[in-house]
């Protein structure tokens, strides 16, 4: 199981926390059921982003990843998006065992992340 923490709020399986509890990072990630020498990533990414007048749709939008995480050490992984909370009423946290490697790729619009799963 996945667990995030903001500071005294615990976030598990559809928990809603205030907005303003998440400004900043959490505070740990914890999760039971690892491969000791197994790495992961960690991506936090908001569906329905609210739709703007410059941006008319609503869409996915990327707050937050982390990889190479090893086994349960989370404050061990490479930052690859700085975190940013917005006010999209729901986000989702993603776990997954990745390989060692993350391998950057540059494209034309943004930043592409290839994460070789297992």
């Amino acid at each position: 199981m996945l667990q995030v923490n903001f500071d005294v709020h615990h976030l598990q399986l559809g928990t809603k926390i205030p907005d303003t509890a998440a400004i900043v990072p959490p505070d740990t990630v914890n999760y039971t059921h690892y491969d000791n020498d197994a790495w992961y990533a960690l991506l936090m990414v908001g569906l329905d982003f609210p739709a703007t007048k410059d941006k008319p749709y609503k869409a996915p939008y990327q707050h937050w990843a982390v990889g190479s995480i090893h086994e349960d050490q989370f404050l061990s992984g490479e930052c690859l998006i700085n975190y940013e909370w917005t006010a999209a009423p729901y986000k989702k946290v993603i776990l997954r065992r990745q390989e060692r490697t993350l391998i950057p790729q540059n494209s034309a619009r943004s930043i592409v992340l290839v994460i070789p799963w297992q």
